[in-house]
């Protein structure tokens, strides 16, 4: 593969039904190009059962890639090739074994492409792992994984315990996240030693929850992959610790949402909620599928665990800061579901992404410029222009921490490209989720206190450590390269003359100090 060109890949899946007796299987993947051929991967298994294995591939123009299953006499059953890559499309090669009729085998090619996945220059090579079981069918939850529940959650519990001289933090949080509404109650009332049974306190808080939940909004990329799903005929289910009727209500106000999903379950419908998995074969039941093909999405280590306990592929979505370390047991962790990528899973891949970027809906944020941690300019060698988060709480709580990109106004100097990060710098392992904006251009002096507008328009990648202060350094300025030619897009140029840009502040109608405004 040449390095800086373009990186061209295929998908090899191997997948065998076993035929009666245990049989020893052997998959072998080979590429090459310009005359040279190399295996590239070998998998064996003795198995009576189906087995499934994928490896990904990559090469240059013009290179080929083959894939052959032999039995234990090593005769050959069959072999599949692409052909030679193109600078358009990957191919997917699938070889299949049906159980009793041996060599009778099908191929299929469809596009695989994936951006995301790293790739090795000067040979034709696989990745390390092989990619993920296939799946059919997607069972999410609902609170925290697609919709922003916990932000009305803490909203009324700290309006609710201030009556008795309480006051809720994160720590309580962490304590209710993925349980049941009663186990959640019982937990709160004995924690903070209220006058309380669970089912008093619920009957309390009930209301006060319904009243809210028209407000609720949809977490980043909840909505892209729903009507991505749907518009591909993937079924689809929700699976919530919540009950049936309080999930329904939720989803009334979600645009589509509703006739969206085949399935719709409560933990009231089950003898147990999460963690145990009953809830989530019983989804599959109902789906009419088997819960190996299927792939749960889940922001909680209740729903994680239920989810690998019921034998299903699980992606994790914390929807807490700081606890990937605690995912270890989901199939992937990923930061938000902007970053899912279906073909990993052998759904169909989102098509939205350009040049390294995704269009994101518009968002629009501002305040005085304020000193940040004094490590942009001093460590990184690129100074942000810091903004107040004390304003804007609620924003950053709706917004995925990443790498984002938009135009940024100041009030004398005029507008600029932007690059910005949302989140915690897990580099610097910072305490605050902070926003933290790097205007594209050269400045010859400070510019603290004056007003700064951003309109974000879209995003690059998740937050992410690095294992060095140069590896950190690096990808900046990547992200600075990808937003600099994107933002010449007129998909994204538009944005430039937004009103929310060019409006001075007194003309805007503020809610508060900091200028917010959506």
């Amino acid at each position: 593969m040449a390095m800086g060109g373009m990186e061209l890949r295929a998908v090899v899946e191997v997948v065998v039904r076993g035929g009666g007796g245990e049989t020893q299987w052997e998959a072998v993947v080979r590429g090459g190009g310009g005359g040279g051929r190399r295996q590239v991967a070998r998998w064996k298994e003795a198995t009576n059962e189906r087995w499934r294995r994928r490896w990904l591939v990559g090469g240059d123009d013009g290179d080929w890639c083959e894939a052959a299953v032999m039995t234990t006499s090593g005769r050959r059953q069959r072999m599949a090739s692409i052909g030679s890559f193109d600078d358009r499309n990957s191919a997917f090669i699938r070889v299949t074994r049906l159980a009793g009729m041996l060599g009778n085998f099908s191929t299929t090619l469809h596009d695989t492409r994936d951006s995301t996945l790293d790739f090795c220059g000067g040979n034709l090579m696989a990745a390390v792992n092989p990619l993920r079981r296939l799946v059919s069918c997607v069972i999410l939850d609902l609170d925290g994984t697609l919709l922003n529940t916990d932000g009305i959650v803490s909203e009324v519990l700290k309006a609710f315990l201030e009556k008795y001289g309480k006051g809720w933090d994160d720590r309580g949080a962490e304590k209710i996240l993925g349980k049941t509404p009663f186990e959640a109650a019982a937990a709160i009332v004995e924690d903070y030693e209220l006058p309380f049974t669970a089912d008093g306190f619920l009957s309390e808080l009930n209301p006060m929850f319904t009243d809210r939940w028209c407000n609720i909004k949809a977490l980043p990329g909840a909505n892209r992959l729903i009507k991505h799903l749907k518009a591909h005929g993937v079924p689809m289910a929700v699976a919530s610790n919540s009950a049936k009727a309080n999930i329904e209500t939720k989803i009334f106000y979600q645009q589509g949402w509703k006739e969206s999903f085949s399935v719709i379950i409560g933990a009231d419908e089950v003898s147990v909620g999460k963690p145990s998995p009953e809830i989530f074969l019983e989804a599959a039941k109902r789906l009419n599928v088997d819960a190996s093909s299927c792939l749960v999405i889940e922001d909680s280590l209740p729903g994680v665990t239920a989810g690998k306990g019921a034998g299903m592929e699980v992606v994790a979505v914390p929807s807490l800061p700081k606890q990937t370390h605690f995912y270890a047991a989901a199939d992937e962790v990923i930061n938000s579901l902007l970053d899912l990528r279906p073909e990993k899973w052998g759904l169909p891949p989102f098509n939205d992404w350009i040049d390294g970027t995704l269009p994101i809906e518009p968002w629009y944020i501002g305040g005085p410029v304020i000193k940040g941690y004094g490590r942009g300019s001093k460590v990184l060698g690129v100074p942000t222009a810091n903004l107040p988060t004390d304003g804007y709480s609620t924003t950053l709580s709706e917004q995925a921490s990443g790498v984002y990109f938009g135009w940024a106004r100041l009030s004398t100097r005029g507008i600029y490209k932007m690059v910005m990060s949302i989140g915690w710098n897990p580099y610097f392992n910072n305490t605050k989720k902070t926003i933290e904006p790097w205007l594209l251009h050269e400045f010859d002096e400070d510019f603290y206190g004056e007003d700064l507008r951003l309109a974000i328009v879209g995003y690059i990648r998740p937050e992410a450590n690095f294992p060095s202060l140069e590896a950190l350094i690096a990808k900046i300025h990547e992200d600075r390269q990808i937003a600099e030619k994107a933002l010449d897009f007129p998909l994204y140029a538009g944005y430039k003359d937004s009103p929310h840009l060019l409006t001075s502040p007194l003309q805007q109608n503020d809610q508060n100090d900091h200028d917010l405004f959506l």
